[in-house]
């Protein structure tokens, strides 16, 4: 083999090396795809919460995202948001909903910023307009327990999947749950 054969065949066999070095540590390191907005990676962060990486997968009606902000006009540290979390170590198929309320929450800012032990969980959206009164809605620490008969007055947050899941309300420090069918 000529010297320019040999150098040739060094530096195809160093880029093959390179190749397979940089794929393999590639393929060590955790995926860091977000699916919610950095800021609300970082609070569910540090609660010990993780984001839901399989929340699309085999789901084909997803229309919503597992995370809201409740007002979109105002700055995110300003409002209300919600997100769907895994918690770190927590049993599989369990999820916390999980809120973080700015200074300008209202009186959703009332209630404890997690729901936690939910099971089907879908995309999050606000509800605006909702007529039912809250008698028809179950609080959410006593899920027998219907809320009083007072009209709904104020946003609401949406979990849908696939026409079913819950509308969660806050009234007068406590999360109040309508099932959707």
């Amino acid at each position: 083999m000529s010297r320019a054969g040999c150098g040739l065949a060094v530096l195809v066999a160093l880029a093959a090396l390179g190749a397979t070095t940089s794929t393999a540590q590639r393929a060590a390191a955790p995926s860091r795809v977000l699916l919610v907005p950095s800021d609300l990676y970082r609070y569910a962060d540090s609660l010990n919460c993780e984001q839901i990486t399989d929340f699309y997968e085999d789901r084909v009606g997803v229309l919503e995202p597992p995370f809201v902000y409740v007002d979109s006009l105002l700055p995110w540290w300003e409002t209300v948001s919600a997100l769907w979390c895994r918690p770190r170590g927590g049993p599989p198929g369990q999820y916390t909903l999980l809120f973080r309320f700015g200074a300008r929450a209202g009186v959703m800012g009332r209630c404890p910023i997690k729901i936690e032990r939910q099971g089907h969980i879908g995309g999050l959206s606000v509800v605006r307009s909702f007529n039912p009164t809250l008698d028809q809605f179950r609080y959410v620490d006593e899920p027998t327990k219907p809320g009083p008969k007072v009209p709904v007055a104020g946003p609401a947050v949406r979990s849908e999947y696939d026409g079913t899941g819950r509308i969660y309300y806050c009234h007068e420090g406590r999360w109040l749950a309508f099932g959707l069918h």
